[in-house]
């Protein structure tokens, strides 16, 4: 597995032969979100490497478990930012209002009322 920090750089490349599953986190308007692309090398006529999503049947086991790594390394940086986040301390301004209590609803259900209510 490599490790890269450059901006508009994966953030990791797992790779089996000549399959790889490349990880990508970004930034967007709801916070840090994470991608992944799977590919497969392979050299050219002109004897160059280059790159396909085009995968052979016997690629797909392997591209399976690509993606559950991928999967991993992305469940783990997301437990790994969300501590990271639990660490800050909160300035005046964030604090919740003590009216305010914890929603424990996906916020996609934030704004309808509770069952029961």
């Amino acid at each position: 597995m490599e490790r890269t920090s450059a901006p508009n750089a994966p953030l990791h490349t797992i790779r089996d032969g000549m399959l790889k599953a490349t990880v990508w986190e970004n930034e967007g308007k709801n916070g840090t979100f994470h991608s992944v692309t799977l590919s497969k090398l392979y050299e050219g006529e002109d004897r160059q490497l280059k790159e396909t999503q085009s995968f052979s049947p016997g690629d797909l086991l392997k591209l399976a478990e690509l993606s559950r790594d991928a999967h991993r390394m992305i469940r783990d940086r997301r437990r790994d930012l969300s501590r990271e986040w639990d660490a800050e301390p909160l300035v005046e301004r964030d604090r919740p209002d003590q009216s305010d209590r914890h929603d424990p609803r996906p916020p996609r259900f934030r704004d309808f009322p509770e069952p029961g209510r």
